[in-house]
């Protein structure tokens, strides 16, 4: 018996992390692209909603009938411009980080020599980043501008969102950012007057799903002082709605959905959990939507079993599994779950 659970655990080490999959934003699967052009529908502007794990974000009400349509193209430089029919920002990778390094409207015209760090990949839930940025350029072809800042980013929530009576997506995650500007508009570039600046705070969510390239929701809020004195308020929302993402061709996006689908036809998810590590005392928090059959295993690299139970489970909001690992030796192990068929798997180490 030993020799076939250690078969069967070495197998289950091979296998990815299927169960509560959090969403991470990677370069692969959400790094704008050449020559995509998406839709997007206006919003009325709410609240963004909690942060922290297991959230459940409601947009089915306040999705609007607006319709406005983003492009990304390729410019001689190499870089990628996006279009929104109002302004022109140019992009370019470097690295792990997606970089701002042009912005450009009727009124403005701005060349990074700072380029502003827009993300960092891969993002995942807690992650965060912060960098300074600097730009000159024009203000109504005649006044030079200049800008510094900072932004900083976190992606401080994950969970659920609605949107739709009939389609709610899992695998969520929210990114925040903060960004700060101080804004000085000169008629020569020469010229440093502090006492005419002029300041910009922006605040940014995005909401991230599994399966799909750009943010599916994305609140914006911005405020411009003159001399720290408010002058204007300025919010809008959008959302880039799953049925217009599916259009895109996106071969590593669409074998993420199909993944994702084989795996709810298989077993309906009615599990959801967090693993925690207290004194070498693993603890299961969960919530059970109907009444399961719950199998825990824990093993070793080498597949090698030492914790091995089982207990039949009530439905529940919230309840909580323990398993005392005190006496291992050091290392790290992995933690199997069986709920029903539907198989569950952490990665744990013992202090």
């Amino acid at each position: 018996m030993k020799n076939t659970h250690g078969i069967l655990i070495l197998i289950l080490l091979m296998l990815p992390l299927l169960g509560h999959a959090q969403q991470v934003v990677d370069m692969s699967s959400n790094a704008i692209r050449a020559n995509d052009r998406i839709e997007v529908v206006g919003s009325g502007f709410s609240f963004s909603g909690d942060a922290g794990k297991d959230v459940t974000w409601d947009i089915s009400q306040v999705l609007g009938d607006s319709h406005t349509y983003i492009s990304f193209e390729s410019d001689s430089t190499g870089g990628i411009v996006r279009n929104d029919g109002k302004s022109l920002s140019t992009f370019v990778m470097h690295g792990d980080s997606l970089l701002q390094t042009g912005y450009e409207t009727p009124l403005e015209q701005i060349a990074y020599s700072v380029p502003v760090l827009t993300m960092r990949y891969p993002m995942g839930y807690g992650d965060t980043w912060e960098k300074d940025f600097h730009g000159d350029g024009t203000y109504c072809h005649q006044f030079h501008e200049r800008r510094i800042g900072k932004i900083q980013s976190v992606a401080d929530g994950y969970g659920r969102m609605i949107i739709s009576e009939t389609d709610t997506l899992r695998n969520v995650l929210r990114v925040y950012t903060l960004k700060t500007s101080s804004i000085q508009i000169s008629p020569d570039s020469c010229i440093n007057n502090p006492e005419r600046l002029k300041q910009e705070i922006e605040e940014r969510y995005q909401w991230y799903a599994r399966g799909f390239r750009y943010p599916v929701y994305e609140t914006i809020t911005s405020t411009s002082y003159d001399n720290l004195t408010p002058v204007a308020t300025r919010q809008y929302a959008h959302c880039c709605m799953p049925e217009i993402q599916r259009l895109l061709s996106d071969d590593h996006n669409e074998q993420i959905a199909k993944e994702d689908s084989l795996q709810q036809l298989s077993s309906a998810d009615i599990f959801r959990y967090e693993v925690s590590n207290k004194d070498n005392v693993i603890q299961i928090d969960y919530a059970l939507d109907k009444p399961a059959h719950i199998r825990t295993v824990v093993a070793d690299v080498m597949g090698m079993v030492y914790r091995n139970q089982q207990r039949s489970c009530p439905a529940a909001e919230h309840d909580v599994m323990t398993i005392d690992c005190s006496g291992l030796r050091r290392g790290h192990y992995i933690l199997y779950m069986n709920v029903d068929g539907k198989v569950y798997n952490a990665k744990i180490s013992v202090k």
